[in-house]
Order: structure tokens, then C-alpha cells, then sequence
């Protein structure tokens, strides 16, 4: 069963392993995107490890209020300052 994280989880270099015996960690170059998250593939069977949800507008409002950096910056483009 693949692991769910939320967009601005700690996901990024989270260790990772399947049942075809892969092990690694998650990282931006093997995930795949779609409209509204991004998965990550075991790179030898392909079976489906990890699956990032994108952020909504409330997730992006909510985690800015907190002072986190990226969800800052995104708030910043959806107002067009950035």
C-alpha cells in the first residue's frame, strides 16, 4: 500500500521500500504528476510507493498562516507578487 503524504509534509529523501525488495528514498525526480497529486514508482516494478497531495487554496492559506516558506511563496503568486 503506498504511503499518502500531504504537499508540504517532510516527504523529500523519506526512505522508502517495496515488496520486489527495492529500497531507496523519495525524491522529485521519480515522481510522476498529475492534476491534483504526484505519485512515486518503484523504479524496478513500478508498483506506486508514495503519493503527494497537492496543496488546495485553504492548505496554501492555512500553512502561510504558520509562516512556512513555500506556502508563503505560493501565496505570494496566487496574489501576483511573485
Amino acid at each position: 500500500m503506498a504511503v499518502k503524504f500531504e504537499y508540504y509534509d517532510d516527504w523529500q529523501g523519506q526512505p522508502l521500500s517495496c515488496s520486489c525488495g527495492w529500497t531507496g528514498v523519495l525524491d522529485d525526480d521519480g515522481t510522476e504528476l498529475y492534476d491534483a497529486l504526484m505519485d512515486y514508482k518503484c523504479p524496478r516494478c513500478e508498483r506506486v510507493l508514495a503519493i503527494i497531495m497537492y496543496p488546495t487554496d485553504q492548505d496554501i492559506h492555512e500553512t502561510a498562516a504558520k509562516g512556512h516558506p513555500q506556502a508563503l511563496a505560493q501565496l505570494a503568486r496566487m496574489r501576483g507578487g511573485g
